[in-house]
């Protein structure tokens, strides 16, 4: 989050950066609270689900998600949920992270997702 940032503004915005979608409205649905024991690191990531309506051309993102590859693809959640667990079983280092890292926002990512799929 940015400064003075709430979690719903920083949802909303990060969508927009990472996606391209505007926001219209949206539902929290909860958080975690992450220990990286490797890297001594504590992380609270709020979990909400976004209805938008609007998406722009430009994206905005970082240069690491550049240089990883990082695109943008629309699936179900099923689909999100086998892609999410299929690449945290190849998981590898990066320029910018290590394996650990990769594998542990993996797993986080895959659990969100199926949290909301059993919600729904």
């Amino acid at each position: 989050m940015e400064n003075n940032e709430s979690p719903e503004a920083c949802f909303r915005r990060e969508v927009l950066e990472e996606t391209g979608v505007v926001i219209d409205s949206l539902e929290y649905l909860g958080h975690f609270i992450e220990e990286k024991s490797q890297s001594n690191f504590r992380q609270i990531s709020y979990v909400y689900k976004g209805y938008g309506s609007i998406q722009l051309n430009h994206l905005d993102l970082t240069k690491k998600e550049n240089d990883e590859g990082g695109e943008v693809v629309f699936v179900s959640l099923k689909d999100a949920y086998r892609l999410i667990s299929q690449s945290s079983k190849n998981s590898v280092a990066s320029i910018h992270e290590n394996a650990y890292v990769t594998r542990f926002i993996n797993k986080r990512d895959a659990l969100i997702v199926e949290f909301v799929i059993k919600s729904m």
